[in-house]
């Protein structure tokens, strides 16, 4: 088959997106006898290409899901430590050796710092600088888990060094990591659906 032959013979055929005929340019491979059509190629190399695209975008958007929901997790924490230091005060103040006063204020700014994340969490787009904030607010509550324990060294208990110890450790590393993927906790959670090829 020649050149001309297979525009002639491809002048003939329906479009792909109806049924009027059109004349491509095209390709003819004389030894196989096919002929090519560039408006295909272009067809299927671009829809490749978003196919490409969108599974890379699920794969992106898979593997920061964790980190996306940091602030869901420093409420769940800050809520659970404020109900439990309110409701049982009196009791963790026999365990740990510490005023009764202390655990009750430290129970409230946990609730207080809960609702707060808790409305930011459930907020999209998030705005950055509450973000960021929410961060510094972490960060700066561990020297002060640190200090209340200094302080309080002569009659708290093992374990209640141990409990403002932890407290201190886990809102310092969760307010880094907030502050680390502050730009991807403020922006809205993408919707891609996994492509298959």
């Amino acid at each position: 088959m020649c050149r001309s032959e297979g525009n002639r013979a491809l002048s003939r055929q329906p479009s792909r997106f109806g049924n009027t005929p059109f004349t491509p340019r095209s390709l003819t491979n004389c030894r196989v006898g096919r002929s090519i059509r560039y408006e295909d190629l272009r067809y299927d190399a671009f829809h490749s290409l978003a196919a490409n695209v969108a599974t890379v975008n699920w794969r992106i958007t898979r593997s920061a899901f964790p980190w996306r929901q940091l602030l869901w997790v420093d409420c769940l924490a800050g809520a659970t430590a404020g109900t439990l230091m309110l409701a049982l005060h009196r009791l963790l103040a026999s365990w740990y050796g510490v005023p009764v006063a202390l655990l009750l204020a430290m129970g409230a700014m946990n609730l207080v710092y809960a609702s707060c994340s808790f409305m930011l969490a459930r907020r999209s787009p998030r705005p950055r600088r509450l973000v960021a904030a929410m961060a510094i607010a972490n960060m700066a509550w561990a020297p002060v888990c640190l200090a209340l324990a200094w302080s309080v060294r002569d009659t708290a208990t093992a374990l209640g060094l141990l409990s403002l110890g932890f407290e201190a450790c886990f809102v310092g590393a969760l307010g880094w990591l907030e502050w680390r993927y502050r730009q991807l906790l403020s922006d809205p959670m993408p919707t891609v659906s996994r492509s298959s090829n």
